[in-house]
């Protein structure tokens, strides 16, 4: 099993946007009823990367994130250790505070900053995927952190 993290404290929730049905999270629902602030944020936020830069967690969630992707761009950028990664900061490495989530995103963007802006991998430019996991690491530390699935 891999390693996904997800919004601490889903928006949809906070906001009372979320359709629930059998009191879970309609995602696809709450996005046609323009209730989901992940998909909101993601469309205001004029992206600079691809639809394929976007890497969902394995459950298909949109606000989900594939950690796993995160910590081999991570280890790609050279900045990958026992203390800055995807795993959460907290002693049973379940959640990500949003201190560590801006952490790992400013170190993340210094990194691909001082390799000129662009991140080349085994399977081509990864530059799109470094941007999108900075953006969804703020985004999601401005709903309190994250919390990891693995």
């Amino acid at each position: 099993m891999g390693l996904d993290n997800y919004p601490l404290k889903y928006p949809c929730k906070t906001n009372k946007t979320a359709v629930l049905v059998d009191g879970k999270i309609d995602c696809v629902a709450t996005i046609d009823q323009n209730g989901c602030p992940y998909t909101t944020a993601l469309d205001e936020s004029n992206p600079e990367w691809d639809d394929d830069d976007i890497i969902p967690g394995s459950t298909g969630i949109p606000c989900w994130y594939r950690g796993k992707v995160g910590n081999y761009l991570l280890e790609t950028l050279g900045a990958k250790t026992n203390d800055l990664n995807f795993y959460g900061d907290n002693r049973d490495g379940s959640r990500k505070s949003a201190s560590s989530c801006h952490n790992v995103a400013d170190v993340m963007e210094k990194r691909l900053s001082d390799l000129g802006g662009t991140l080349l991998d085994g399977d081509g430019d990864a530059t799109g995927a470094v941007k999108y996991a900075i953006w969804w690491l703020r985004w999601v530390a401005g709903n309190g952190g994250s919390a990891t699935w693995h």
